[in-house]
């Protein structure tokens, strides 16, 4: 069979895609969708291969945002209660909850010259 790269129009044939982005490198796509029903982030491969779901959690996840290195995401999930903002690196281990706070969190980015996660920048609202 022959392969052939993944189109815009592909990601539309999914249940829900939202927030679509190609990792720095360019080699990955990540996106939001609910195919599970429950809003998820996966990433693939730019040929649709490789497909895994990077959260995989009962709750709402999504505003994903790729580190400039590529080498980790940030994200938005309501798994404890709230809207809060996770680190979890490229491979879907080691999420870590950045923010703890009693209020939603969203629109978390990295700052282009990331040296840490005091870099990471995000809308409180309270």
């Amino acid at each position: 069979m022959k392969k052939q790269n993944i189109q815009i129009s592909d990601l539309y044939r999914l249940k829900l895609v939202s927030d679509p982005q190609i990792s720095p490198d360019g080699s990955q796509v990540m996106f939001v969708s609910d195919r599970d029903n429950n809003y998820e982030i996966y990433i693939m491969d730019l040929h649709g291969e490789s497909q895994r779901n990077l959260t995989n959690d009962m709750k709402w996840d999504g505003l994903p945002q790729f580190s400039p290195d590529g080498s980790r995401i940030i994200y938005v999930s309501s798994k404890d209660g709230v809207g809060e903002i996770y680190n979890i690196n490229i491979n879907g281990l080691q999420k870590t909850n950045l923010t703890k706070m009693d209020g939603d969190d969203d629109s978390p980015h990295f700052s282009p010259n990331i040296s840490d996660y005091k870099d990471i920048l995000s809308s409180l609202n309270h």
